[in-house]
């Protein structure tokens, strides 16, 4: 009986400049697990090719899309993610972190393709009303 080899398996890095953020300990808790839910698309070949479509996000737990939209909008606002494609019509709109650098997809995107990571996420700035909303008082 020969030994099986074990599936390759797919991994993200997320730096842990990014872990350790004000930005990253902002989010809210559906923020991070869309991160997350995100982050188990990518390869890391295919960032900016990450699409949300709501079946898939269904099959990983999501039961709400005005909670899944929300959370979707606080990561593009907070920086860590951009829409690289608008999706219409049978189209989906397609996403990459921006932690990391873009894949190249032959003009598949919206946005420049192979582009070095923007890291977005170091940009954001806390407001009073981030401020006023983690406060317990």
């Amino acid at each position: 009986m020969t030994a099986r080899l074990p599936k390759k398996e797919r991994y993200i890095t997320f730096p842990n400049q990014c872990l350790a953020s004000e930005n990253f300990g902002s989010l809210s808790p559906h923020a991070v697990k869309l991160l997350m839910d995100l982050a188990a698309k990518c390869y890391g070949y295919n960032n900016g090719d990450l699409n949300m479509v709501w079946p898939d996000m269904q099959k990983r737990g999501w039961k709400s899309k005005e909670t899944w939209n929300k959370a979707r909008i606080e990561l593009l606002d907070k920086g860590w993610i951009v829409k690289t494609r608008q999706g219409w019509n049978n189209r989906c709109s397609l996403y990459g972190f921006t932690f990391m650098k873009m894949g190249e997809f032959n003009g598949k995107l919206d946005c420049a393709e192979g582009r070095l990571a923007t890291n977005d996420w170091k940009k954001w700035r806390p407001t009073e009303l981030d401020s006023a909303v983690r406060s317990p008082y």
